[in-house]
């Protein structure tokens, strides 16, 4: 691929990824809340499907963006390989992937995690589901991010960066923009999630695929959005 067709795209994703999502991100979780104050029994369901949209639109934009400018699905990391020590990195990925899940069975039969967790999480307990309905779109939502999130991220994002300053600096400002693009967390949050970010770079670079880090990505969102909503429930 040319670099000079990657000029546009890169200026474009950058400004989306670092100023754009940061502030819509900040914007959507305020109105959540305030609506969430008014009483809108509906709230959280708009929240999760706008975000859907979003990112599916954002994702899937920029993918079709990539492959007209004669882009391939190769440095992307979306065609699916492993051999020798890139089978080392699955098997890590997949021990993280036990690891997340046994932590929360063990958070959710204990009701003094589920405090914790409740006391920790502070305004962020407004987008976790509280019905059966909201669950199965927060799944939906989990399964969004966990792709989307992955290919404009770790996909997009790291490929473009990689070619101006080469794969491990595109690792760490990947890394760093993916934080920043969840300060509707507040600053604890962006260090958490930059944290998982970190990962997620370095098993798709290690792995050779996006496979991995897209289902640690959704199983990871998908458990801590049980956590929070047994949390704010109260139930143990």
């Amino acid at each position: 691929m040319n670099s000079t067709a990657l000029v546009p795209l890169t200026i474009c994703l950058l400004v989306t990824l670092t100023i754009l999502m940061p502030i819509v991100g900040v914007w959507d979780y305020r109105r959540l809340l305030r609506r969430l104050r008014e009483g809108r029994t509906d709230a959280r369901l708009k929240a999760y499907v706008w975000t859907i949209v979003l990112q599916w639109t954002l994702a899937l934009g920029f993918l079709a963006w990539w492959l007209l400018s004669g882009g391939e699905l190769a440095p992307l990391r979306l065609i699916p390989k492993a051999e020798g020590l890139q089978w080392l990195v699955v098997g890590v990925g997949l021990a993280i992937l036990v690891f997340i899940l046994a932590q929360m069975i063990a958070v959710l039969r204990s009701p003094e995690k589920l405090e914790q967790v409740r006391q920790q999480s502070g305004d962020l307990t407004g987008i976790a589901p509280q019905s059966p309905t909201e669950e199965r779109v927060f799944l939906l939502l989990s399964i969004t991010a966990g792709i989307c999130e992955e290919i404009l991220y770790r996909g997009l994002l790291m490929a473009v960066l990689a070619v101006a300053v080469g794969t491990w600096p595109a690792v760490i400002l990947s890394t760093a923009i993916f934080g920043i693009g969840h300060a509707d967390q507040g600053w604890k949050g962006i260090g958490k999630t930059g944290a998982a970010g970190l990962v997620m770079a370095v098993l798709a670079v290690g792995t050779g695929s996006l496979f991995i880090p897209i289902l640690l990505h959704a199983v990871g969102d998908l458990t801590s959005g049980r956590m929070l909503g047994m949390a704010s429930r109260g139930m143990g």
